[in-house]
């Protein structure tokens, strides 16, 4: 009578197992037969919404990427990487929206010859890209100590100063700045595009609120008024206090381009400062060689706002996207000498647009 329990336990055992695996069978779609090979999942070079975590800020990140065309196909090759920085409100996939385009805008260039290249998009919020004076939230630590290995890991990338470059617009083009400013051995090339920066007269008579919640929270000065707000962390990150020939050693490791747009109204008077400080000092030169004090090329561009503006069909919005495509072949391949384009200006006062092209309307640096 045992024994005969026992087959009996064996033989439903073995049914049991059976019907369960034709359950998971059925439902997952599957079958014993064969329809043919796999069909691959197709590749897209855009993805944004990849989560980095974050031990330094104690919270994920997110990121923006765009890989090479052949990223798939060549799975042995190794890439430049960029570094792409956005402005202030927005997010890395505004790099890829209806008026930047990064995607095709590169996909375009390359079939022009430019390099294959990695390009990372970081959500870098309202930081400016830097350590807060607080020493409460230190977005450059994560940007450099966690940020850069783990892009280096995750990714084919040449992971060396000489295939890294950094670039962004507006607040993301301070960040270019000093990014590559404080830390030159990680990168070759800087391109900040209308650096959102202020000259220290705009500092100081900037209303307190405006100064409150958009500089001083970041490099204090929190309530104060006038010179009181050119505190030392400010200095120590403003591009005025720092290009300056004292630090021609450290700041000539990076190949720097700067460019700003004609209506960019307040970041105008700063970039155009900001040239002329740099073509008088004996800084640095205009093209981007390696024979220059510190290698730049500053320039401006006859356009409207360089990135963004609030109407499709403004010129600015194309303007924009021709200043974009000529960032990425000017800069990007940074092992050439590029071309600055400026119109004379006395310091610190707006030029009105001129009418006409840029390379006609506009002076060579000299």
């Amino acid at each position: 009578m045992k024994s005969t329990l026992l087959k009996w336990l064996f033989m439903m055992k073995s049914k049991l197992i059976l019907l369960l695996g034709i359950v998971l069978l059925t439902s997952c779609g599957c079958s014993g037969k064969k329809d043919g090979p796999a069909q691959p999942v197709s590749f897209k070079r855009f993805a944004d919404g990849v989560p980095v975590r974050s031990e330094v800020l104690g919270q994920d990140i997110s990121l923006a990427v765009l890989l090479p065309a052949s990223y798939v196909s060549e799975p042995k090759k190794r890439y430049p990487v960029v570094y792409c920085l956005h402005g202030l409100g927005d997010e890395p996939a505004s790099w890829n929206d209806q008026w930047l385009s990064v995607e095709s805008t590169v996909k375009s260039l390359e079939a022009s010859g430019l390099e294959e290249m990695i390009y990372v998009f970081p959500q870098g919020f309202r930081t400016y890209y830097v350590n807060y004076y607080t020493g409460k939230y230190n977005y450059m630590d994560f940007f450099v100590n966690e940020l850069i290995p783990y892009v280096d890991k995750t990714w084919r990338t040449k992971a060396d100063r000489g295939h890294r470059a950094v670039t962004g617009y507006s607040m993301g083009g301070f960040g270019a700045w000093v990014l590559a400013g404080k830390h030159p051995e990680l990168f070759i090339a800087s391109a900040p595009l209308s650096m959102s920066f202020r000259t220290d007269a705009q500092y100081m008579t900037e209303s307190q609120s405006g100064w409150n919640d958009q500089w001083g929270r970041i490099f204090g000065g929190v309530g104060m008024a006038g010179e009181a707000r050119l505190t030392n962390y400010y200095k120590d990150h403003c591009p005025f206090y720092q290009f300056i020939p004292a630090n021609k050693d450290r700041l000539s490791q990076v190949r720097w381009f700067l460019t700003c747009g004609d209506d960019e109204e307040q970041l105008l008077i700063a970039n155009d400062d900001l040239h002329v400080q740099l073509r008088d000092n004996g800084t640095t030169t205009n093209t981007a060689s390696a024979t220059a004090p510190i290698p730049a090329a500053i320039g401006r561009m006859p356009c409207g706002k360089s990135f963004r503006s609030s109407l499709p069909a403004s010129p600015g919005k194309r303007s924009g996207t021709r200043l974009l495509k000529r960032r990425m072949s000017w800069i990007l391949p940074w092992n050439r000498t590029v071309p600055s384009y400026r119109r004379p200006s006395e310091k610190g006062k707006r030029v009105p647009r001129p009418s006409g092209s840029a390379t006609t309307a506009w002076t060579r640096c000299k």
